[in-house]
């Protein structure tokens, strides 16, 4: 479970999907766009299983590999379901 509140999580959550994305593509985590569709980043399903995998062993929690696949979310949305939901 994790220790950080609400608002520390957010934050983290945002900073590793930029890292995590940024590490898959070969490009620097600051070229990630949190407020761009993450369908841009053109992930396929082993990607997105993969990425929620990683998630969920770095942040014990679960999420199905659909939040990465939705082709409106962003990674700000992402992180505010995730936060939304540990209220």
């Amino acid at each position: 479970m994790h220790t950080e509140s609400l608002p520390e999580l957010h934050s983290s959550l945002i900073r590793w999907m930029q890292l995590y994305l940024a590490t898959l593509l070969g490009e620097t985590a600051d070229d990630i766009s949190v407020s761009d569709p993450i369908k841009i980043f053109d992930l396929d399903s082993i990607d997105a299983v993969t990425m929620a995998i990683e998630l969920e062993d770095r942040f014990d929690m679960r999420l199905t590999p659909e939040y990465f696949l939705n082709g409106k979310l962003s990674i700000t949305d992402v992180a505010n379901a995730i936060t939304d939901s540990t209220i």
